[in-house]
């Protein structure tokens, strides 16, 4: 707060005298012949030739120099500070992982579980600062992500929404990518990972398609698909991307996919018409 003050004392007395130098240099504005300009014009016409002359004079000044010096070595002067503070954070935190983990897991459990509680009471800025708390712990904490992506979404908060479901994406093909490294492709991917994959894939489509982004939303559920083919869910978005896109061929694929798996299905009539009257 006072350095923000002490900030402000300094611009102000910078820019008073930076007024009285550039006015001492510019008096052949008071002889600008202007005499046939009607009045209200002639205002307009000396105030933007006066601010084009204040704006030049201040640029070319050795006073915009020392301002832009002194912001400069402020500012890094915090910058330096905040790496500092974040960096003995770091540490700290470091050492209590390492000495004390137990501690750090009640912490976890503890601040994921007030951020369960605020999200069933909707307070969804305070569940986001829980489930933040959680993220600062433990970084790759995919409970405390799926919650933030929840809160997310029912804030129509789309941007985040994205990034936070593309970073849950990439930590689910982090997992298999693991597994099958340290395994050596010698036992199955565990049906769990390559279900938490679909799930993610099918969450950045439907991002996608919110956003009215249906040429990306059908990548992200096409690769699902590959996962799990026999799942409704998916080529439902499928069939309904594919008819946005006016991708025919796709459509009726799906279509008949569907219909082996699930010929109750109540959309089925309503798909085939609009398949029909889609353009060749």
């Amino acid at each position: 707060m006072i350095i923000d003050i002490f900030l402000i004392l300094v611009i102000l007395a910078s820019l008073s005298v930076l007024i009285k130098i550039l006015v001492s240099k510019f008096p052949i504005l008071s002889n600008i012949k202007i005499e046939h300009i009607h009045k209200e014009k002639e205002k307009n016409v000396k105030n933007k030739i006066l601010e084009k002359r204040f704006l030049d004079g201040f640029n070319k000044s050795r006073v915009k120099k020392l301002l832009q010096n002194f912001f400069n070595t402020c500012c890094q002067k915090i910058v330096n500070k905040i790496n500092y503070l974040e960096e003995n954070y770091l540490e700290k935190y470091n050492k209590m992982v390492k000495e004390k983990p137990q501690e750090v897991e009640k912490r976890i459990n503890l601040v994921f579980q007030e951020g369960e509680k605020k999200l069933e009471e909707n307070n969804l800025q305070e569940a986001e600062n829980k489930f933040m708390e959680v993220l600062s712990f433990d970084p790759r904490n995919p409970a405390a992500f799926k919650n933030l992506l929840k809160i997310y979404l029912s804030q129509k908060k789309y941007s985040l929404a994205l990034k936070t479901a593309k970073h849950i994406l990439k930590l689910n093909e982090q997992a298999i990518k693991w597994w099958e490294n340290f395994k050596k492709r010698q036992e199955k991917i565990p049906e769990k990972l390559t279900n938490e994959l679909v799930l993610s894939l099918i969450d950045v489509g439907y991002i996608y398609q919110e956003i009215d982004d249906c040429g990306q939303a059908i990548k992200y559920f096409e690769k699902a698909i590959k996962y799990n083919p026999n799942n409704p869910r998916i080529l439902d978005l499928l069939i309904e991307n594919s008819i946005i896109l006016d991708k025919k061929d796709k459509a009726i694929g799906y279509l008949e996919k569907i219909k082996e798996i699930n010929p109750e299905n109540q959309k089925i009539a309503e798909w085939q018409k609009k398949i029909k009257n889609m353009p060749m």
